[in-house]
């Protein structure tokens, strides 16, 4: 579909489910594989969606033993649709502009919501925030990725002027083209930490993701509990030490690397142990989790040293995409996922290049392979 084609949807379905949605974390699935707690009615499915997520799966002062700190900022219906109708124009404008990456102007209408976000983050001056609603994080931001792509560039720039002499093998182009993604997927990530209201909300307002959140809780007329979670930022944290686990029936019975793409050298030799204490650490938490069928996502920050990175839906609809479930698969993997017995996966090699190049995005594509 056109990029015209989906602005003139938007504008004529502003209230479209978001179970119709064609971005990645959600498209590709069937809704047949839906566990039978969620495959009836629409709105139940709606209600296990935004009863996840940490800042809401979790009582406050649980989710302080195990986690970042973090402070919820309530968002109210109206401020919802602003955001949405901002995300709307914005794509509308990317259409007879050239800069799709100017940041947002933050309306009036929106200040009270900025000022306690920033009230928010002021908690964390010293080491910033990773703010999100409390489903998704507007990781997905054109904003967010000028940033990355610009200290991405940077950092190579300075590389290969210190290595000047020296040339790529054809027989290292694979662990070459990983290096690259890896350090892409660094500066990503590192481009998400912000430090005022203003630079969060003009990526919330920048977001798809957010869009389709805020847009989907809307369609529930009776029930408000989506919000904005404001998190300290945790620069221990890697895309090395993320792992993604997955919980049916409350057993945690599969567990892989965050980043699946990415080959990380080291950690084969650290897989055992990294499984060992995630296990335990599922033990001590999952009693907290009302849930009993969804994705945990860990952060191992050294033997013995676990902490909680977030809670999501999964029920063989949501979070059954493949970029979601990562070195696991849903069709193959179905009985590992749900039945057990426990398995950890790692990428033992990087990627053949020709490969990873469709891993991801059109704009990574740009930037790593320059095409």
């Amino acid at each position: 579909m056109k990029s015209t084609d989906i602005v003139q949807a938007i504008s004529s379905f502003s209230q479209a489910s978001l179970k119709k949605t064609t971005t990645a974390d959600r498209s590709g699935v069937i809704q047949s594989n839906a566990s039978p707690e969620v495959a009836g009615e629409e709105d139940q499915r709606r209600k296990y969606f935004f009863d996840t997520g940490v800042g809401v799966a979790f009582s406050n002062a649980d989710a302080e033993s195990f986690t970042f700190r973090s402070t919820n900022v309530e968002i109210n219906r109206e401020e919802a649709r602003i955001i949405c109708d901002c995300w709307v124009n914005r794509l509308k404008a990317r259409q007879t502009t050239s800069n799709a990456v100017s940041p947002p102007e933050i309306p009036a209408t929106l200040s009270r919501l900025t000022k306690s976000i920033a009230a928010g983050i002021s908690k964390y001056a010293q080491h910033g925030a990773f703010v999100k609603l409390t489903t998704r994080s507007p990781k997905d931001s054109n904003l967010v990725f000028a940033l990355a792509e610009q200290r991405f560039q940077q950092l190579e720039k300075e590389r290969q002027h210190a290595k000047s002499n020296q040339q790529t093998s054809v027989a290292d182009i694979d662990g070459e083209c990983n290096r690259k993604m890896a350090l892409l997927s660094r500066c990503v990530t590192e481009a998400q930490r912000v430090t005022n209201g203003e630079e969060a909300m003009q990526r919330l307002m920048d977001s798809e993701r957010v869009f389709e959140d805020l847009n989907y809780a809307l369609e529930d007329q009776e029930n408000w509990t989506v919000a904005i979670t404001c998190r300290e930022w945790n620069r221990d944290v890697t895309i090395e030490s993320e792992f993604r686990g997955f919980v049916w029936g409350g057993q945690l019975n599969a567990l892989g690397q965050y980043f699946h793409p990415l080959h990380f050298g080291a950690l084969p030799a650290m897989q055992a142990q990294i499984a060992a204490d995630c296990r335990h650490f599922f033990s001590k938490i999952s009693s907290h989790i009302s849930i009993q069928n969804y994705i945990v996502d860990f952060a191992w920050l050294g033997p013995g040293n676990v902490i909680l990175v977030e809670v999501n839906p999964f029920d063989g609809v949501l979070g059954s995409f493949p970029c979601s479930t990562g070195l696991f698969t849903w069709e193959s993997d179905r009985k590992t996922i749900t039945e057990g017995p426990f398995e950890m996966r790692v990428r033992e090699k990087p990627i053949e290049a020709h490969k990873l190049k469709f891993q991801v995005g059109k704009e990574w594509r740009r930037v790593v392979f320059g095409c």
